[in-house]
């Protein structure tokens, strides 16, 4: 549709990308076994659901990661539906309760043990030609990369970080991600 409307009509739809990563997760395998992992992983994607709108993308991009694709959304909403997004888990109370359901047994986890994620965003805005989506994958993802490599648990947009993203850092992702 991008595509489409920039060639025949001229006219540019604002489309962002929110790539999101697990925090922990490994945590949860490596301690209560893979089926508390696919609990998590299950339960995650259900909140996914419930906080983004019937109109975004939302998909399991691999592993304990996510990728929201969000129509006519700039950056700064984005960031409003990833903060949602946290608020959302805090009130699930980090899936522990379900945990303990599944486990039949009460489980303590320390506060910085609890599930949580990292956010990437990027927006098609924010690059040279509005039409290339993949560029604006890459860019969330090297959002995401910061956001991990920082702050876990923040959320990051690419335009804000850009500049300070070095090439060391450009070719470190790659490296992570191949």
């Amino acid at each position: 549709m991008i595509r489409r409307y920039s060639k025949k009509r001229d006219m540019y739809f604002q489309t962002t990308v929110v790539f999101i990563d697990l925090d922990n997760f490994k945590y949860y395998n490596d301690t209560f076994g893979h089926e508390a992992g696919d609990l998590l992983i299950k339960k995650f994607g259900e909140l996914l659901r419930t906080v983004f709108r019937k109109v975004d993308f939302v998909s399991r991009f691999g592993g304990d990661e996510f990728v929201a694709l969000l129509p006519n959304t700039n950056c700064l909403e984005s960031r409003r539906a990833a903060e949602r997004l946290h608020e959302a888990l805090e009130k699930a109370d980090y899936f522990i309760p379900d945990l303990c359901q599944l486990l039949e047994k009460n489980v303590i986890v320390s506060e910085n043990r609890k599930i949580g994620f990292s956010t990437g965003i990027c927006s098609n805005f924010e690059i040279e030609d509005q039409t290339k989506l993949d560029d604006v994958m890459i860019y969330a993802d090297h959002a995401l990369y910061y956001a991990k490599k920082h702050q876990k648990g923040s959320i990051v947009i690419w335009d804000e970080i850009k500049d300070s993203f070095t090439n060391e850092d450009l070719i470190e992702n790659s490296k992570q991600r191949t």
